[in-house]
Parts: C-alpha cells; structure tokens; sequence
C-alpha cells in the first residue's frame, strides 16, 4: 500500500491503495525500462494518460518533453498537418512552416490519446511512420527522421474495431507488444478514499476554504456510486460536494445523494421506461444506499430517513419498491462497502 506523487498541477493524482492499480504500476515501471510502443487500454477517466506520464517519468526520456494529442479534437482535414507538420503553401492559409506534433516530440515521448479515432488513411500514415520513424510534411519531398517514444490510449477493444473494418490489423499488431490495461475504479475500490481525501483537499485550497470532513454515511454513499466515468467523475463529484459545503465545513449523506443521485428508470410517457437521471434535489436512492442505510441504523426507519435526508414516508416507499423489509435491509446492508469506506478514512474523517 503507497501513495505515489501527484502531477505538477495537483488535480491528477497517482494513488495506489488497490492491488489492482499497483500491478498496473508495476507494469507500467518495467515498460519504462525499454523504447517500446506501448498500448494502454481502459475505460474513459480512468487514468490512462496519468500511466502515460508515469512511464515517461520513469524512463531514460523523462529531461525531455511530453507531448499529449488527441485523435479525437480536430478534424480529419487538419489531422495530417497537425501529426506530420506542413510547408509554407501546402494548402490554402498555409502561410508558414509549421513543425507538427510527431516532430515536436523529438527526443521525448509522444501520447496519441483515443487511436482509435484516427481516420483509415492516418492510421496508415501512423503505421508507415513506426515502420520508417521519420515524416513526410504536407508540401514537402523530403524525409525528416524523429526519435520518439510512442504511447497510444484507447477505451475501445482494438479488435473488434479491426472486424468491423475501422481498425488497420497491421496497426493494431504494431501497437499491441506492450499493453497494459488500466482497471475502472469499481474495481479498485480501495483507492476510492484515498482519492476523496485528496480531491478534497486539493478543491478547498482552490476555493481557499479548510478542507471539509465526510460523515461516514457521505462516504458510504460516495463508495455506493457506480463512477462509470471512473477518476474523472469522482474528481468532479467532490468538487461540487467541496464548493457546496464550504459554509458548513462537513459533507453529509444528502449531499451526495442530492449532487450524483443514482440513474433510476422512470416512465417515458409511451408505456414504454426510459432511463432518467435524477434533479439535484432529487431524493430517490439506488437500492444499495438504502439497504446499507438500513444497516447502520439497525433497522430503525426514522433514523435511516434522517441519515439520508429523505421523509420516512419516501424511504417506505422505497424499501417496499425494492422488495425490501427491516430485516432483508440490514442483511443486504452489512454485506456492502460502506464500513470499509469509512475505515478506509480514518477516524479523522468520520
């Protein structure tokens, strides 16, 4: 168990308390070692790009520059010149040279994010560049040689791309001799309070207020969260938490059951479902924060209402729309993650 050292900016934290994650920085610690192209997979905001500065601030290139460009941000018609740069003329409102992205990674490391956004012809163009390392500027004959390290993120399953035909198999070979996936924060739930309390802290110093406490029944609800966006979205989760407790200096169960209550169906108006996200004063729960609320309380429904900031009549109706009694709650409750969550805090946080 360690917390690793945080990015330059504060916000981007390397925090590894799961066994997960610390094989990921093992792996990533020994790709480090070599000049090898690395694939790093996983899904969106789950901290792809801070493995990418891991290995490079682990490798024999960290003096040199990090370059970060995204396949996804400019258009087809633009991504050429910005990859491979362009000559005064080249096209229309070319009216100077202009060194592109490959190039100016130069000595350093190159981080294609979301390759699998790459066009079919740039794709091409990337593999002809890992087979000859050298570009070809738009408007330009000649050859400029680049010495780069190349890391590529994607959150989708290369080959299955390579099936539908929007994927080069030869590219996808080239680029899978090290890969290394990185796991969605479900699955590494031991980092989760560790990740809170540095958010936290990070957004109060933002905001210039003293760092907030989180009830145990906050954090029970935090760790209850799906976080399909993963990292990104608790960052963002506790710094609207931060910013809207700032006046009473503790965050409760209601907080963030108001703030990121959970996706709930709701009726379409057709006699069809559709899935809804609740308002932010929105007090519906997902089942498990119910059950687990439930369980602290031993049963006892109003104090179970008051821990999540809801009419006891609203917690009734839902303890009877999840087919839930006082004593299935309490049974399905003490089997979740809620008291680890708080012990994972420490006594200072609850």
């Amino acid at each position: 168990m360690r917390r690793a050292s945080t990015s330059a900016s504060g916000a981007d934290p390397l925090i590894c308390r799961s066994p997960a994650f610390e094989r990921v920085l093992q792996e990533a610690r020994r790709a480090a070692r070599s000049d090898l192209t690395v694939l790093l997979t996983g899904e969106t905001g789950s901290g792809k790009g801070r493995i990418a500065r891991e290995i490079h601030d682990h490798s024999a290139r960290r003096e040199q520059a990090i370059v970060i460009w995204s396949a996804c941000e400019v258009s087809e018609s633009l991504a050429y010149s910005q990859l491979f740069g362009h000559k005064k003329g080249a096209f229309t409102g070319a009216d100077r040279d202009s060194v592109g992205i490959i190039e100016s990674a130069n000595g350093g490391t190159l981080v294609i994010d979301d390759v699998d956004k790459l066009s079919p012809p740039l794709q091409g163009q990337l593999l002809r560049f890992l087979d000859q390392r050298s570009v070809r500027p738009a408007g330009s004959n000649a050859l400029q040689g680049v010495n780069l390290r190349l890391i590529v993120t994607t959150s989708r399953v290369l080959s299955e791309l390579v099936e539908q035909g929007r994927f080069l198999p030869d590219l996808m070979w080239r680029l899978s001799g090290l890969r290394i996936h990185v796991p969605p924060l479900r699955e590494r739930r031991e980092d989760i309070a560790a990740l809170i309390i540095h958010f936290a802290a990070h957004f109060a110093e933002s905001l210039r207020v003293p760092a907030p406490r989180f009830s145990k029944g906050a954090l029970a609800a935090l760790f209850d969260q799906p976080w399909r966006g993963n990292v990104r979205e608790l960052a963002a989760a506790v710094e609207n938490l931060v910013f809207r407790a700032s006046a009473r200096g503790e965050i409760q169960a209601r907080d963030v059951i108001r703030e990121s209550g959970p996706v709930v169906e709701a009726p379409a108006g057709n006699g069809e479902r559709r899935r809804a996200s609740p308002g932010p004063r929105d007090p519906r729960l997902a089942p498990e924060t119910v059950a687990r609320a439930m369980a602290r309380t031993k049963g006892n429904g109003a104090r179970a209402a008051a821990l999540l900031g809801v009419p006891i009549r609203t917690l009734r109706r839902w303890l009877a729309r999840y087919g839930l009694s006082n004593g299935h709650a309490v049974a399905a409750g003490s089997n979740g993650n809620g008291n680890g969550a708080a012990k994972a805090m420490g006594n200072g946080h609850g």
